[in-house]
């Protein structure tokens, strides 16, 4: 094959006549910079450093074929190996500038084409900022999976730990009362003044109901609230995903420097820690509820018991957390 240093021909048919192979389209966006045949595999190419599309087209028994740009950094990059299909492209990021010296290697006869094509400056400058702004896109939904998977869930388990240091602050005070209710026992036997010990046992039971109510409290001033915010962070996920699936659709082939989690499953784990909380605050408050009815009920037995007259009303039971208070969906 003869070899030449001329500049190279941006046209097939400047070296292809008859029974040319097809070569792919230019891509958008592209120029054809060199073509190159069997009897013109070498020339010089007036690259801009923009990246580029090598593409070829092969009819007949060719072995395979290779492209080199410039000096022999590597070797040359292969581009068909004798294999389906006979016409294609390869991705090279280019970065070559200037008059440039570029060889094809073929195997075997038959016809062949390789054609060169590289952005324009414009198209390659579009694709950068198409690509930070899948880099900038896939960096917020990595942020946004951090903050439902991790940050906000971290935050409501805290909140569930405060409740259920809550109920043991109930479940200790349950003890002191039945302690107290002991006392009352031996005042009573002993011919003591027993219903003395009642506004003691009443007091017991009344602080117990507090402890209930402050458990409650928190549910709705911790939890509840931080809720509220895993659920704006799953709002604000949904927009972002929807941005970076939009600026990758842009530029469907490119892979952004961060791969992307999936959204439905950081969504399903937000859910998850809020479906987890809200069904151990509800438990929580239940305990709670059931310690208050033991401890008024031991404070009335105490009273009936002692005959003192002097029983006290159980408090209305707490409510549940309601789901239409936390459900994101």
């Amino acid at each position: 094959m003869a070899q030449r240093e001329a500049p190279a021909a941006t046209n097939p048919s400047a070296v292809c006549s008859q029974d040319c192979p097809t070569l792919p389209a230019v891509p958008a966006g592209y120029v054809s910079v060199g073509v190159f045949a069997p009897d013109i595999s070498s020339g010089t190419v007036n690259f801009g450093g923009n990246p580029l599309e090598v593409c070829f087209a092969v009819s007949g028994p060719v072995g395979s074929l290779s492209y080199e740009i410039g000096p022999p950094f590597a070797g040359p990059t292969a581009l068909y190996q004798g294999q389906a299909p006979p016409s294609g492209c390869l991705a090279d990021s280019g970065n070559d500038s200037g008059p440039t010296v570029v060889t094809i290697t073929a195997t075997g006869g038959g016809m062949w084409l390789v054609q060169i094509d590289e952005a324009t400056s414009a198209y390659s400058q579009q694709q950068e900022q198409e690509q930070q702004a899948i880099d900038m896109a896939a960096a917020n939904v990595n942020s946004d999976a951090s903050t439902l998977t991790t940050d906000d869930p971290s935050t409501i388990n805290d909140d569930v730990s405060t409740l259920n240091n809550d109920l043991s602050t109930v479940n200790n005070d349950l003890g002191t009362e039945q302690d107290d209710y002991g006392t009352f026992q031996n005042d009573l036997s002993g011919n003591n003044d027993a219903c003395s010990d009642i506004s003691g046992l009443d007091q017991d039971a009344q602080s117990i109901a507090g402890d209930a109510v402050t458990l409650w409290n928190d549910s709705h001033t911790g939890l509840l609230v931080d809720i509220a915010g895993l659920q704006r962070s799953m709002a604000s996920a949904r927009t972002d995903w929807a941005d970076y699936e939009k600026a990758q659709a842009a530029l469907p082939n490119y892979q952004p420097s961060q791969s992307v989690p999936s959204f439905g499953g950081s969504l399903a784990t937000a859910q998850a820690a809020i479906n987890g909380a809200v069904s151990q605050a509800n438990s929580d408050i239940d305990q709670a509820n059931g310690v208050v009815e033991q401890a008024y009920a031991l404070a009335n037995r105490a009273d009936q018991v002692g005959h003192c007259g002097h029983p006290v009303a159980v408090p209305v039971p707490l409510k549940h957390i309601a789901p239409a208070m936390y459900n994101a969906r």
